[in-house]
């Protein structure tokens, strides 16, 4: 019998998320499963399936009967579980990423989204257990689903590649202060990049530089953010087309003072904590599950909103004791979200 199959979405995280949980609990057998090459890793434990279809092979099958305990990291494809036996739904402990539950809001009655919403409910009514990655979303998730409220519910981090660890004091210590501003995370409607723009257009003529990371969701969206931050920006506008290490994708960070995630749901997490943790200033929709978040915690992070009223001192200004009182706060939280995975996986 094996202790725990995790079946993650294979995306940027997966290979941190599996390397992590083979390290901190080295003595509970794992088994881990992703879909697809485009992130692969070469990892012992570690099976790649081709398709979503190979869920269904006897291979996968011998080891979802055959554990006492399936992690699922990124619901992205309810629908193919609904023809998994009940028995093993129930052994389903759900991580939510984000977009894997906001993107049911608004379905129509009926339509093909509206049936993946209702897969998802019938899993969540069954299954062990639902991981957030903030509390707040919890409640967003009831929202949305309607599912059984009475399902135990866990908060835990997205695991961090044991074997990239940084040193995030002296990185907040040797921060250079820039006029650099990065704007979302992702090619997705939800950044709202251009209303961004329209609030920093104020400071087209300032000394400043604006980067967007476009390399993954949607190329045609990503192509308009394009033209248009061109069009208003100019020159100071720098559009990330092509995907980064992570190594490369951090130092990059490092260049930015100030982060604008003017997102409409729980995203760009691993940007916005990385920023708070190196002293970054932070500014975020308000009102939203992850400005609650952060307000609840302590942490200071700034509304979108007031951007129009600033001038570029109070843009980029941030006092230092506010950078090291978020520092303080959020590796105390970090390292209590690492912890929590520890009931949940009972080692």
């Amino acid at each position: 019998m094996i202790d725990i199959v995790h079946l993650i979405h294979n995306e940027k995280f997966t290979e941190g998320y599996i390397l992590f949980m083979k390290k901190k609990y080295p003595n509970v057998s794992q088994k881990f499963i992703t879909i697809g090459n485009k992130f692969s890793v070469n990892i012992e434990d570690v099976i790649i399936l081709n398709t979503k279809k190979d869920l269904f092979s006897k291979e996968v099958l011998f080891l979802f009967n055959n554990s006492k305990k399936i992690i699922v990291s990124g619901m992205v494809y309810p629908h193919y579980f609904l023809f998994l036996r009940k028995k093993i739904i129930k052994k389903f402990n759900v991580q939510f990423w984000g977009q894997d539950f906001y993107i049911y809001r608004n379905v129509k009655f009926f339509s093909k989204m509206f049936f993946k919403k209702m897969c998802l409910k019938y899993i969540l009514n069954n299954c062990e257990s639902i991981i957030n990655l903030i509390d707040e979303d919890y409640d967003e998730l009831y929202k949305i689903i309607k599912f059984n409220s009475n399902v135990k519910h866990y908060v835990a981090c997205m695991p961090e590649n044991p074997n990239n660890r940084l040193d995030y004091k002296t990185l907040l210590n040797n921060r250079v202060n820039t006029n650099n501003i990065i704007v979302g995370n992702s090619a997705t409607i939800e950044n709202h990049h251009i209303e961004v723009f329209e609030m920093l257009q104020q400071f087209k003529d300032e000394d400043i530089d604006i980067y967007c990371p476009l390399s993954y969701g949607d190329n045609n969206y990503a192509e308009k953010v394009s033209l248009k931050g061109k069009e208003i920006f100019g020159e100071k506008f720098h559009p990330i087309r092509d995907y980064m290490s992570v190594k490369d994708y951090y130092s990059f960070l490092n260049t930015c003072s100030i982060g604008i995630f003017f997102n409409d749901r729980q995203q760009a997490l691993g940007n916005i904590y990385y920023l708070l943790k190196t002293g970054g200033k932070v500014y975020l929709r308000d009102k939203t599950s992850m400005w609650n978040y952060f307000e609840k915690n302590g942490i200071k992070i700034f509304p979108c909103e007031k951007i129009v009223d600033m001038d570029m001192n109070n843009l980029f200004y941030l006092d230092k004791d506010i950078k090291m009182n978020n520092f303080n706060i959020f590796m105390n939280i970090r390292k209590q979200l690492e912890d929590n995975w520890n009931e949940i996986i009972g080692g």
